[in-house]
C-alpha cells in the first residue's frame, strides 16, 4: 500500500506542475496582450486570428482544470481509503540499518 501511496504522490506532483506550467503560459500571454503595441497589433488581426489567440487561454484553462481535478480525485481517493494525505507525502522509512 505505501508503494501506491507514493506513485500517487508523485503524479500530484507531476500534474500539479503541468497545471503550474499552463498558468505560467497564461501568465505570459496575458501581459503580451497588456501591451499597448501588442493590443493594436491584436486590434489590425482578422477575428479568426483574434478567437484563435484566446481560443489558446480556453485550452490552457481545460488543461488546468483537469490537472486540478486529477489532483482533487487521488486526495479524495486516499481519504476515503483512510489516509489523511499528510502522511502520504511524507517519505517511506529508511530501511534497517546496522
Amino acid at each position: 500500500m505505501a508503494d501506491f501511496l507514493h506513485a500517487s504522490t508523485q503524479q500530484d506532483a507531476v500534474t500539479a506542475d503541468a497545471a503550474v506550467v499552463r498558468v505560467n503560459q497564461l501568465h505570459a500571454l496575458a501581459e503580451l496582450l497588456s501591451l499597448e503595441e501588442v493590443v493594436e497589433q491584436f486590434s489590425a488581426l482578422s477575428t479568426v486570428a483574434q478567437v484563435s489567440i484566446f481560443g489558446l487561454f480556453e485550452d490552457a484553462l481545460a488543461d488546468i482544470r483537469i490537472a486540478l481535478e486529477v489532483v482533487k480525485m487521488t486526495r479524495d481517493s486516499l481519504a476515503v481509503a483512510g489516509n489523511d494525505g499528510a502522511r502520504a507525502v511524507q517519505p517511506p522509512p529508511a530501511g534497517p540499518t546496522s
